[in-house]
């Protein structure tokens, strides 16, 4: 019935996402920062969860795969930034002969609180 990492908080979070590269070269490993804000009233831990999907219709891929996450204790309207890396397996799949391909084209990333409705 709820998504992966659905669950119930004291406080509410902010997520806003910090230079995320538009493209990457093959063998570059990714480096994402998203700042998380505690936009409550009260102090809260939150598990900021990281989800590849690709955009290629022609590979067969899970829908959403979640890759990092990072669990951070915030204060009452505190903010910090938080660093993912996805290395080359990260952005990449087993093709239909055991071997690993790195996705070709698009891939959305999302990151947040649980996994992504959409």
């Amino acid at each position: 019935m709820y998504g992966f990492g659905y669950g119930l908080s004291y406080t509410t979070f902010q997520y806003k996402p910090e230079n995320i590269p538009a493209t990457i070269k093959k063998g570059q490993n990714l480096n994402i920062n998203t700042r998380i804000t505690n936009t409550g009233k009260m102090d809260g831990d939150e598990v900021a969860q990281l989800y590849v999907e690709n955009m290629d219709g022609r590979i067969k891929t899970p829908f959403k795969s979640l890759k990092c996450f990072q669990r951070i204790s915030l204060m009452a309207s505190e903010s910090k930034v938080i660093h993912f890396v996805l290395s080359q397996d990260d952005l990449s799949y087993v093709d239909q002969f055991g071997q690993s391909q790195p996705f070709i084209g698009k891939v959305k990333i999302f990151v947040g609180s649980n996994q992504p409705d959409e």
